[in-house]
Order: structure tokens, then sequence, then C-alpha cells
């Protein structure tokens, strides 16, 4: 699944017979699904079969249901979703599937760089009643949210879920820092946990995107001012 911000749309390329021993397919023309405004971001929740789209233009989350819309049913792929409403400017997404959670980083401006509401925010979507075959639990109210970086706004960002531990991490460019979310405090049916900011670790210059290994329990941080890539040892952070 593979979000088009020119169009407004998600992707769905068959990775059967589109992959790296089998690329016969990849010439085909991807079906699509139309989404919200500047689609930015993509997660999949493996347990419900759930694609979520962050769509950085209207402040909302896309939820498409995988098991109707996929390489082997296109044919569900031409209804528009449902949406859930989250912050101002949302861009990277995550999934937990311990906690039921979808993790959405709120930058607070798209891409015309106009600046809009609830940015340095992480909204936290129940992922139990707002799902791809219980759309009837995403809501038009915005999902609550969990304060994370400085308080300057970002451009989006980068946001990665620690299966093992539970933790949410979440680049902020505007503070050269990490902000970690207990995601066992702070998750959809434990709220209590997101009232407070989050804590942050220093990073290099302008921090864009982070990816977890929980095998190697290390956290890797790209530093786009710094042409560098911090690494973080997750049991101590």
């Amino acid at each position: 699944y593979v979000a088009n911000v020119a169009d407004n749309t998600v992707s769905v390329i068959d990775g059967t017979h589109c992959n790296a021993q089998q690329t016969a397919g990849c010439g085909e023309l991807a079906p699509t699904v139309p989404v919200g405004n500047e689609p930015f971001a993509v997660a999949v929740d493996r347990e419900t079969h759930t694609v979520y789209v962050a769509n950085l233009g209207d402040d909302t989350v896309s939820v498409i249901n995988a098991k109707t819309c996929s390489a082997e049913q296109p044919a569900g792929c031409g209804h528009t979703p449902p949406v859930q409403a989250v912050g101002g400017g949302p861009g990277a997404i995550g999934v937990s599937n311990d906690g039921n959670t979808v993790y959405v980083q709120n930058s607070g401006s798209n891409f015309t760089g106009a600046l809009v509401p609830d940015g340095n925010t992480v909204s936290v979507i129940d992922a139990r009643v707002c799902d791809g075959e219980h759309p009837q639990g995403c809501s038009a109210v915005p999902a609550p949210v969990v304060a994370v970086g400085g308080g300057q706004v970002d451009e989006p960002q980068g946001l990665a879920v620690d299966e093992q531990t539970q933790n949410v991490y979440v680049a902020d460019s505007s503070d050269d820092t990490l902000s970690v979310i207990d995601g066992k405090r702070c998750r959809a049916h434990h709220l209590s946990g997101c009232a407070q900011p989050a804590p942050s670790a220093q990073t290099g210059a302008e921090p864009n995107a982070v990816a977890v290994d929980p095998n190697v329990h290390t956290i890797y941080i790209s530093d786009s001012a710094d042409n560098a890539v911090a690494v973080i040892d997750d049991r101590v952070c």
C-alpha cells in the first residue's frame, strides 16, 4: 500500500507478482483507493487486516479494510474508506498490535506551509473500535493526544513502535530530540498515561525518521542536518 500525495489515493501493489524474484507484475498499473487530502504515510495492522493512512492535508486518518481491498480483492478498492479525525497536519503513523492502538504524529503544518492546530502531538486511536471491519467506531471527533517535542511546529517527521516494549518513538525535528511514549501507560484503552508530555532524548540535528530493531534493542534516527544516523540502546531509553 503506497500513499500518493499528489492525487489523494493509495496504490495497492500485488507483492506476489511484483517482488525481487518476480518482476513481471511490476509493470502493471496498480489499483488505487481514494483517501483523504495529501495522504502522507501508511501503517498496516496485521491482526485486523486494516490499513491506516495519515492524510496530511485534512487532519484525518483513512481506514481501509484490507480484506476487501487488496491485490486479490481489488474490487473493494473503489469505495472511499471511512476516516478518523486526528490533530493538525498528521504525518508519521504506526500501529501497536499488543496495545490495539494506532499512533499518529501531528506535525503542525502541511505541504503548503500553512500552520494547523494541535501540532507537536501524537494522536491515540483505539484500533479495537476503529478498524476496517468496524468503521462505526471511527469518529469526526479528534482522537485523544499526547504532547511531544518542543514548542515549534515541525514538518512531518518519523514515528516507530517497538512491539516488544510497546514504546513509541517520535522524531522531533524542531528541537533535535526523540520523544518516548510509554505505550503500556498511554494507549487507546488506558489514556491516563497520555496526560503528561512524553520525555525525550537528545539526538543529532533535525531528526526526520526513526526505526526500531527490537531483536538487538536498537533505535536508529536519521539526522538530516548532520548527514548521520544516531544509534540509541532501547534498554536505557
